[in-house]
């Protein structure tokens, strides 16, 4: 899944429905609320886990300015993108109905006074997340994200690694790899 660990610190693994691929260009993310519901519903009932946040999302440029509206805490993130490439299908889900997207980043936390004072907003949403705990590093992420202006609702699933060399929780690359592997499997099957 990943050959190089060393030039990112962020990194999401996209799960979208394959009918939603026609162009590597544009790609639709948004899940169909009931597959979206059913997928949760499952890995709840399987006795899986899940922890909620809620929170205020605003962008300006790469900026993600993040209010937790549950830990009531305020966060700066600059968000830049390495790199992204289509895994092959077939390859982690046998007969699957979906497609997977691999995104890697650089992801760095700053104060949240350097957030701009400007008009110029690029996006402003409600997001509503439910996270399936995997490994310390590792989660699988529900998000329904609520546009602020018109009030459209988007929900996408994918799986994050937190690729950061500080962190106490020092696994392996090939460990990584089979667990996100494992992980694909277990929950997209």
């Amino acid at each position: 899944m990943y050959s190089n660990f060393d030039d990112f610190n962020y990194s999401e693994i996209i799960i979208f429905d394959k009918n939603n691929f026609s162009d590597k260009d544009i790609i639709d993310i948004n899940w169909n609320e009931n597959k979206f519901n059913n997928l949760i519903k499952k890995l709840i009932s399987n006795d899986f886990r899940s922890f909620e946040k809620k929170y205020k999302i605003t962008k300006h440029n790469e900026l993600i300015l993040i209010d937790n509206i549950s830990d009531n805490k305020l966060n700066l993130n600059v968000l830049n993108l390495v790199n992204h490439e289509y895994l092959q299908d077939n390859k982690y889900i046998e007969n699957s109905k979906y497609k997977i997207l691999l995104i890697k980043y650089q992801k760095e936390t700053i104060p949240p006074f350097k957030f701009p004072s400007t008009d110029i907003i690029h996006d402003k949403y409600y997001l509503n997340k439910i996270i399936f705990k995997i490994t310390s590093r590792i989660y699988l992420n529900f998000e329904i994200n609520k546009k602020y202006d018109t009030g459209e609702v988007f929900r996408r699933v994918y799986i994050n690694l937190n690729n950061d060399n500080k962190s106490k929780n020092k696994l392996d690359n090939r460990d990584i790899n089979k667990i996100l592997e494992e992980s694909i499997k277990k929950y997209f099957k």
